[in-house]
């Protein structure tokens, strides 16, 4: 090898050392100033139940529903909404199990979807800050561990919510909660209405799932409450087996430590509905503080 080839092999050495090292700490400011200071996004959620242990903290679980349904305020002042948009209950069932790893006494809400028992897991950006859990949801390519390279394709999800979070205009942002604050509009809620009819919901069974979510309930003396948020009633009439969702819910209510809180038809305005199956931050305010008091008059000691 002359000289020339030896410095050039040098140089790029050191070349490849230094993106590296300039990839690691931009990946960790990315991380540590934008996803982490994001408590809106699934990817804070995500890795704030894996890491993080809150002792006071009364979390609420679940999808879409849970984040725009539930003022985390209003309900109590130790409550923090992980709702996150687009998933199903393999996702909350993780969350309840890493929840349960804690040893913590405080209750724990879960945002029951009469759909039942889903694979979804939402956007994928939401499993990337953490291999190990990525692997658990999206699949093992060693792509995910790559500093910046696995946010990829990402990186506009990320600022999108974060400036969402910083600066909402239209939106009422409460502990992890996102509560649309826009004028109620008629004629796209009719729309909304229209399409609705046009689909068939089912409650749908997961029998690995829902034997997970028997045995978590059962390694813990800690008060879960299932609620059934607010639908309205164009949505709860496009389910064709509402029936067996009532039978599960009237089965795992027998528990000792879990009570079922069923508001799927609460007489709400039509006003308060964002679409027909959430509802906007005047909805999210009178249903929070509807369950707020059922929460007082059950479990004062906690919600008080």
């Amino acid at each position: 090898m002359n000289l020339s080839t030896s410095s050039f092999s040098v140089f790029l050495i050191k070349l490849i050392l230094v993106i590296c090292i300039v990839s690691i700490i931009l990946n960790k400011f990315f991380e540590n100033q934008i996803i982490l200071k994001t408590e809106i996004s699934g990817a804070y959620k995500i890795h704030k139940i894996a890491h993080k242990n809150l002792n006071g903290e009364i979390p609420i679980f679940g999808s879409s529903r849970a984040k725009t349904n539930f003022c985390s305020s209003l309900i109590n002042k130790n409550t923090f909404n992980y709702g996150i948009d687009g998933i199903g209950s393999k996702v909350w069932l993780f969350f309840l199990e890493k929840e349960l790893e804690k040893h913590k006494t405080t209750p724990i809400i879960i945002n029951f979807d009469l759909n039942g028992f889903t694979n979804y897991i939402g956007d994928r950006s939401n499993y990337l800050t953490d291999y190990s859990i990525s692997k658990l949801f999206i699949n093992h390519d060693l792509i995910y561990r790559i500093p910046l390279i696995r946010y990829f394709g990402f990186y506009q999800s990320y600022l999108t919510d974060f400036i969402k979070y910083k600066l909402s205009y239209n939106y009422f942002i409460d502990r992890g909660g996102v509560h649309s604050n826009s004028k109620f509009n008629l004629k796209n809620f009719n729309f909304n209405i229209n399409q609705r009819t046009q689909e068939n919901d089912y409650y749908k069974k997961d029998t690995l799932q829902i034997r997970k979510f028997y045995s978590l309930i059962k390694l813990t003396t800690r008060p879960i409450y299932l609620v059934i948020s607010p639908y309205h009633e164009s949505a709860l009439n496009n389910f064709a087996n509402l029936n067996e969702a009532d039978i599960f819910l009237e089965n795992i209510g027998k528990l000792d430590n879990l009570i079922v809180l069923d508001f799927r038809d609460i007489d709400l305005k039509k006003e308060m509905f964002y679409n027909t199956t959430h509802l906007n931050y005047k909805g999210a305010k009178q249903f929070s503080q509807i369950l707020s008091d059922t929460l007082k008059s059950i479990n004062p000691e906690n919600f008080n």
